[in-house]
């Protein structure tokens, strides 16, 4: 009886252990690796964790959209790919998941990995590795150049409301960037109109949610130029989610480049409805001179 127990104890572990093991290395990634030599003369080894477009390894030319997904202050590139799943809910997109560096923004002691927030600072690092790992893409991935997004939470996001976009060689190249749980900084002066997402959590704790929807409104009126009159187009309905997210949009005549304004009820962390969501918005624009129309708005929830 003794003998049988142990037995069952150890099968039991082991089909564990398995399991285990089997969702850890559920998402493979192809890693690739950039030198980087910043504006102060530094170089960097970067790195970058790759999700294939779903069927690839065939050769063919075809051209596929690229997505980045920039993770927030002390975060891991993989463990980012593996929580926020953009690759899933676009299998057929080249997604990105760059891996940031020690950035002391909450003091000198600070080591957490992440991403500058200003132009040239940190001797302007994270842009240059943007723009190497967008050559490469482009090159030798088949990165569609009309079919090009950037995602990024809380210090992501602020790299991409922040330095990225006061790039204007850079930030022309993508065709919507969806910051989430950040703010503007560096102003309004430099930066060129681009499709923008920004997704607000009305209980975040870390960033002030009033500030967050006065950078919506800072890019409406004074970047993309958007009309006043948004109109509800997607809600937490639409994904079978009960997070309390409405995304507005707000169309805009005058520059093409819509606003999407998304709040829902949770915190700094994002909430199930979000990233189907900013899928669906990446897939309605492309860098075209023309105004993006949206599909009809949403009638969840009326």
């Amino acid at each position: 009886m003794f003998h049988v127990n142990k037995f069952c104890a150890f099968l039991f572990i082991g089909l564990f252990l398995t399991l285990m093991i089997s969702a850890r290395a559920a998402t493979e990634y192809k890693v690739l690796t950039w030198s980087i030599t910043d504006n102060d003369g530094h170089t960097d080894e970067r790195k970058a964790f790759i999700h294939l477009p779903e069927g690839d390894g065939s050769g063919s030319d075809k051209k596929v959209p690229l997505i980045f997904g920039f993770h927030g202050h002390g975060g891991q590139a993989d463990a980012y790919g593996d929580n926020q799943k953009l690759h899933v809910f676009w299998k057929e997109a080249l997604v990105v998941y760059p891996q940031g560096l020690p950035t002391a923004i909450h003091g000198a002691n600070d080591t957490g990995t992440g991403w500058q927030h200003s132009v040239n600072s940190f001797g302007n690092r994270d842009v240059k590795f943007v723009e190497a790992m967008l050559k490469t893409f482009k090159e030798e991935y088949h990165a569609d150049p009309t079919r090009i997004y950037a995602q990024g939470h809380s210090n992501g996001g602020s790299f991409l409301d922040g330095a990225l976009w006061d790039s204007p060689s850079v930030i022309s190249q993508f065709a919507a960037i969806a910051p989430a749980a950040s703010t503007l900084t560096g102003g309004t002066e430099k930066k060129v109109p681009v499709a923008y997402l920004h997704r607000a959590g009305k209980k975040d704790s870390k960033v002030n949610f009033d500030k967050q929807m006065t950078t919506v409104e800072e890019v409406r009126k004074s970047i993309n130029q958007s009309d006043s009159d948004g109109k509800v187009w997607k809600t937490a309905k639409d994904y079978e989610k009960e997070d309390g997210m409405i995304a507005t949009w707000f169309d805009s005549k005058k520059t093409g480049k819509p606003v999407l304004c998304v709040q829902d009820d949770g915190g700094h962390g994002m909430t199930p409805s979000n990233i189907p969501l900013i899928i669906d918005f990446f897939k309605q624009v492309t860098l075209t001179p023309t105004s993006v129309v949206p599909n009809e708005p949403s009638t969840a929830g009326n």
